[in-house]
């Protein structure tokens, strides 16, 4: 059987929803798929496949069906996808559980999250769990970490606040940095970073405070501090941390890779 649909998705899921699954369950009435999505941040692709390579190899013999992997990388990390096909429902549940906990033991707590669930939802997630709150000050990202948090819903049961503090101006002005710091340091520094989240909590009165502050490019980059340079702080923690990283990619790419990044620390820190 051939089947061919239309590449948009909202055309293409509309006619597999309501024509092919039908014929398709008609048909093969007595086959079962089930799936595990497992997402992983801090591993590139080829990394994540060497690692799980042991699990993928391994010959699993069912009745009828069969068992495949899924590889895919994306701005907020890699997603490792576990389909497995066959008639009997207990064994098909009995191997994906068996599988995922493979997995979990080699990659541990690079694995941040399931299915459906985002960095930002895990990250949200532990916020209500642990009853904290949350503020952000942000230079190169623009605004881009407080949307992915408010796209969350009960956001507001965690999140103060946000201060895209893009100029060094803004800085200093709303966020207090000291000038001294950013005339020493530069304005992206781990010690602006850190001063610009302390900025952040003093506003807000959050637990916790989060801010970077980076080159997003395509120009300003020096040679000592090339475009793709971001500087990360945590504050609200027993010691604050900070971190600086070198990204790749387009101005919209950085932007994206620096605020996934930032929400990784969180996760980090809050699962702690």
């Amino acid at each position: 059987m051939i089947i061919l649909l239309p590449g948009p998705p909202k055309e293409m899921h509309a006619m597999f929803e309501s024509f092919v699954l039908p014929l398709l369950k008609d048909k093969y009435s007595t086959i079962i798929s089930k799936s595990k999505t497992l997402h992983v941040f801090g591993f590139g692709e080829s990394k994540v496949n060497e690692i799980i390579n042991p699990v993928i190899e391994t010959e699993r013999k069912l009745e009828s069906g069969s068992v495949s992997f899924t590889i895919l990388a994306h701005l907020n990390g890699i997603s490792i996808k576990t389909t497995i096909t066959g008639e009997d429902e207990l064994i098909i549940d009995e191997l994906l559980h068996s599988i995922k906990a493979e997995f979990y033991k080699l990659l541990g707590n690079s694995i941040y999250g399931e299915d459906s669930q985002t960095l930002e939802s895990v990250v949200g997630g532990l916020l209500i769990r642990h009853k904290k709150t949350l503020s952000l000050a942000e230079s190169c990202t623009g605004g881009l970490l407080a949307n992915k948090i408010t796209n969350i819903p009960g956001s507001s049961l965690f999140f103060q606040g946000g201060i895209v503090s893009y100029s060094n101006h803004s800085k200093i002005e709303i966020l207090k940095v000291n000038p001294g710091t950013i005339e020493k340091h530069g304005a992206v520094s781990e010690e602006t970073a850190l001063e610009m989240a302390n900025g952040a909590n003093k506003l807000t009165g959050s637990d916790f405070a989060a801010a970077l502050s980076g080159i997003a490019g395509p120009s300003g980059g020096t040679p000592e501090k090339p475009v793709g340079t971001v500087s990360f702080a945590v504050t609200g923690l027993k010691k604050p941390k900070t971190e600086t990283m070198h990204f790749s990619g387009t101005r919209v790419e950085i932007k994206e890779r620096s605020a996934n990044h930032l929400l990784n620390m969180l996760r980090i820190e809050l699962n702690k």
